[in-house]
C-alpha cells in the first residue's frame, strides 16, 4: 500500500518508466511458456495481496522466544530504516519492466510485514526461507545432540550474531544484508527446534531466499481461452517423454565410458576442436576421453603427468589428514597412530549412522591394509547377517549397510582403499580448503 501511495503521489505525467536497461530489468533471455504463466500468476497474486492486505500465514513466518532474537533500541531503529528502504524499492519494482516483478513484489511485501512485526514486538520476526523440498536429516538423538548438536547450535548462533552486527554497523542498505540475518536466523531456529523436539532437521544448501509454492486461482476466462485440447496434451506428453529419453542418452552416467574423469577430458578436447595436434601444441599432449583406461582417476592423473606440460600441482587434504598432521606435531606419532587407527578411540571421527560398520581405518596403512581389511570384512559380513534378521523391522537398512561395507572391505584386500569415514559435521576451525602446493615435474 505504501508503494501504491507513492505511485499516486507521482507527477501528473505518471511515474517514470525505467528503460529496458534499468538496473531492475534482467538481461533478455528465452523463457518457456510455463515460466511466463508463473510470472503472470505471481503478478496477479501480488495485485490481489496488495489490494486485500491479508496477514502473513503462520507457517510462513517465525517469531521465536529465544533470547538470541531479542532486539535492542539500535536494532529497532535499523529495522525501521530498512523497512522504509524496502517500501521505496517496492515502488521501483512495481514500475519496472522485469518479467518476475510479481514474485519479487510478493517477497518484498512479506519481508516488510515481518519487519513491521519485529519493530512492534522488539523481537526478531523473520520469514521461513527453507524451501518446500528441504532434505530431512536426523533426528540426532540424545548422545549426538549433546555433542554434535550443541556444537552446531553454538556455531549457528555465532553466525547469526555476526550477521546482525554487520547489518547494524556496516551501513549496507542493500537487501542482501537483511537476507544474511534472515538466513542465519532460519538455520539456527531450525536446528534449535529439532534439538528441542528430538525431530528431524530441515537442511538446504546454498543461499536461502523466501520461495514457497502456493495455490492461486487464475481468472477462469484466461484459463478457458488457453485450455489445450486432449490431443494437444497427449502430443505434449509424448514429446516430453521423447525429450527426456534424449537427454538421458546424451548425459547419462556410466562408470566405464562416461564418468567424472572422462567428462573432464571430453570438455578439454572439445574446447580444442578434438584436435590431437592442437592439444599437443597447447597442452603438450593429448589424453583421449574414450577408449582408454583414463576413466580410472589415478590412471588419468598419471596420463596428465606424462603427457601434459604440468606447471603446478595442488593437493587439498581431507579433514582427517589435516587433523592427523596437527596431532603428529603435538603428540607422539605412535600414540596418534594407535588412537586414530580405529573409529572407537579416534578424535577425528564421530560415529556416523550413514556409514557401514568397520573396525579399522586403512587409508594411512598401505602395507597392513589387507590384514586390517580382512577384519573389516568380517565385521561387514557380521552386519550383513544381522541385517537379514532385522530386515523385517528396519526395511533392510542394516542389510544394505552390511553389503556396502562388504564391498568396500573387499577392495582393501587388494591394497586399495575407498573407505575414509564420513563426518556429519566438521568444526568451523577445521574447514580449511587451502590446497597444499607440491613441486611439479619438469616441463617436457
Amino acid at each position: 500500500r505504501a508503494a501504491m501511495a507513492r505511485l499516486a503521489e507521482a507527477p501528473p505525467g505518471g511515474p517514470p518508466i525505467p528503460s529496458p536497461r534499468s538496473v531492475y530489468d534482467p538481461p533478455p533471455f528465452v523463457r518457456v511458456a510455463a515460466d511466463r504463466w508463473t510470472d503472470l500468476a505471481a503478478g496477479l497474486a501480488a495485485l490481489d495481496v496488495l489490494e486485500a492486505g491479508p496477514p502473513l500465514a503462520g507457517s510462513a513466518v517465525h517469531a521465536p522466544s529465544d533470547p538470541l532474537f531479542a532486539l535492542d533500541a539500535a536494532e529497532v531503529r535499523q529495522l525501521e530504516r530498512l523497512a522504509q528502504r524496502i517500501s521505496a524499492r517496492l515502488t521501483d519494482v512495481f514500475a519496472s519492466r522485469r518479467s518476475d516483478w510479481g514474485q519479487t513484489f510478493l517477497i518484498g511485501m512479506a519481508r516488510l510485514a515481518s519487519l513491521e512485526r519485529s519493530v512492534q514486538s522488539r523481537r526478531l520476526v523473520f520469514l521461513d526461507t527453507l524451501p518446500d523440498d528441504a532434505r530431512l536429516v536426523g533426528p540426532l538423538g540424545d548422545e549426538r545432540a549433546e555433542g554434535i548438536g550443541a556444537a552446531m547450535r553454538r556455531e549457528t548462533a555465532r553466525r547469526h550474531e555476526a550477521a546482525r552486527a554487520y547489518l547494524r554497523t556496516s551501513g549496507d542498505d542493500r537487501e542482501l544484508a537483511w537476507e544474511r540475518v534472515e538466513e542465519t536466523a532460519n538455520r539456527h531456529h531450525e536446528l534449535d527446534r529439532a534439538l528441542r523436539t528430538d525431530g528431524p532437521i530441515r537442511v538446504a544448501s546454498g543461499h536461502l531466499v523466501p520461495s514457497r509454492s502456493a495455490p492461486y486461482p487464475a481468472p477462469r476466462p484466461l484459463l478457458r481461452a488457453h485450455a489445450p485440447s486432449d490431443d494437444a496434451l497427449r502430443r505434449a506428453r509424448h514429446d516430453e517423454r521423447r525429450y527426456a529419453r534424449a537427454v538421458r542418452r546424451l548425459h547419462h552416467y556410466n562408470l566405464i565410458d562416461q564418468n567424472c574423469a572422462t567428462a573432464i577430458f571430453e570438455t578439454i578436447n572439445a574446447s580444442l576442436g578434438d584436435s590431437r595436434a592442437l592439444a599437443e601444441a597447447r597442452l603438450g599432449g593429448y589424453v583421449p576421453s574414450r577408449g582408454s583406461l583414463a576413466f580410472i582417476p589415478f590412471v588419468s592423473a598419471r596420463a596428465v603427468e606424462a603427457r601434459y606440460r604440468v606447471v603446478a600441482r595442488q593437493t587439498i587434504p581431507s579433514y582427517r589428514e589435516r587433523r592427523l598432521a596437527e596431532m603428529r606435531r603435538e603428540e607422539s606419532r605412535l600414540r596418534v597412530a594407535l588412537r586414530e587407527s580405529n573409529p572407537f578411540t579416534s578424535k577425528t571421527y564421530v560415529r556416523n549412522p550413514a556409514d557401514s560398520f568397520f573396525v579399522f581405518f586403512t587409508d594411512d596403512a598401505p602395507l597392513l591394509r589387507p590384514v586390517l581389511g580382512a577384519v573389516n570384512l568380517t565385521a561387514a559380513l557380521g552386519q550383513t547377517t544381522l541385517g537379514l534378521v532385522r530386515a523385517p523391522f528396519d526395511r533392510g537398512a542394516w542389510l544394505v549397510d552390511g553389503l556396502r561395507g562388504t564391498f568396500v572391505s573387499l577392495v582393501e584386500l587388494a591394497f586399495a582403499n575407498i573407505r575414509k569415514g564420513s563426518n556429519e559435521w566438521i568444526p568451523e576451525a577445521h574447514r580449511s580448503v587451502e590446497p597444499i602446493p607440491e613441486p611439479a615435474s619438469a616441463p617436457r
